[in-house]
């Protein structure tokens, strides 16, 4: 059904209204999916009003499965930030969900690394603080299986979980209504988290992940956290392993991973492309010095660039 803009009476139409009868379930929650769509860009949403934003979304939930609840319990507590500003010297941990970054957060406040950004929060790179003139780190998972440990957690977790509803109505239900579960790798290293990726968000990405200080492999995070810990100039120490999805074990199927595969198409040409992580200097003991020019371009001196074998 071709759907008019508004104002629509039925009156002024009597040869749509059986199909206006059919379809207005849909019509309203487009239009109040637009209308939360519209906060996201207004300053009310974090300056007083979160909790009853969150009992509407709760209550739209309810409803269609969606995850409006989690949307705003996100902004309530200021998560998905593009714009924030990192010190001098500092290093900025870009932490995309379930990819470890928990586990992270506890080995580096045990071997005690001062000046770390954004360990126990979710947050993209910076905008205005971008990887050309500072230094970030982050990890690298499997897409299909971050998605799917994410899926898991939000399925088994305590009633209170703003994204258990969704996930309740089904893998394929959940991945249309949690952006979370379709291609957060491009969003995050892009920096242009809600728009949806497409093939530019991913170039962004790739351009600007290769900046990055240190890119760490999820199935060898122990063994590179070490690395870093080294190159960091701290102790080591056993590396924890927190916030484990619970419920029972259960392994990815080949539809499940069909669905994945799907939704996270740009993910894992990126993450193919990147598997396998650096650290930057680690080998020659010091950091790489790079040149930096007024464009953000960025150059290595002829010196230390790799002579082919």
């Amino acid at each position: 059904m071709e759907i008019l803009s508004r104002p629509f009476r039925v009156g002024e139409h009597p040869d749509r209204e059986q199909d206006f009868l059919q379809a207005w379930p849909e019509i309203f929650q487009a239009g109040i999916a637009r209308f939360f769509s519209r906060l996201r860009a207004y300053a009310f949403v974090r300056a007083g009003y979160p909790s009853i934003c969150k009992r509407i979304g709760r209550q739209l939930d309810k409803l269609w499965g969606t995850a409006w609840e989690a949307f705003f319990h996100n902004r309530e507590i200021d998560f998905h930030r593009n714009d924030y500003h990192v010190p001098h010297r500092a290093w900025v941990f870009v932490h995309v969900p379930r990819t470890g970054g928990t586990s992270v957060g506890d080995y580096i406040q045990k071997v005690r690394v001062p000046r770390i950004l954004n360990l126990h929060a979710h947050h993209p790179i910076s905008v205005v603080c971008p990887p050309a003139f500072h230094r970030y780190f982050t990890i690298l998972r499997d897409p299909v299986e971050r998605c799917w440990s994410f899926y898991r957690l939000s399925l088994y977790r305590n009633d209170a979980n703003p994204y258990r509803r969704a996930a309740a109505r089904g893998l394929e239900h959940f991945c249309l209504h949690c952006w979370e579960m379709r291609n957060m790798y491009c969003r995050y290293y892009s920096g242009i988290p809600w728009q949806e990726p497409d093939e530019t968000t991913l170039e962004e990405a790739f351009r600007q992940l290769r900046r990055f200080e240190a890119v760490l492999d999820f199935s060898q995070l122990g063994v590179h956290m070490g690395r870093l810990a080294f190159r960091w100039g701290v102790r080591r120490a056993a590396f924890p392993h927190r916030n484990q999805a619970p419920g029972p074990k259960v392994e990815l199927d080949a539809l499940s991973r069909k669905i994945l595969e799907r939704h996270n198409e740009l993910d894992l040409r990126l993450y193919a492309h990147f598997r396998g992580g650096w650290i930057k200097g680690f080998e020659s003991g010091k950091r790489e010095r790079r040149i930096v020019t007024e464009d953000g371009t960025e150059t290595v001196p002829a010196t230390q660039q790799a002579t082919p074998g």
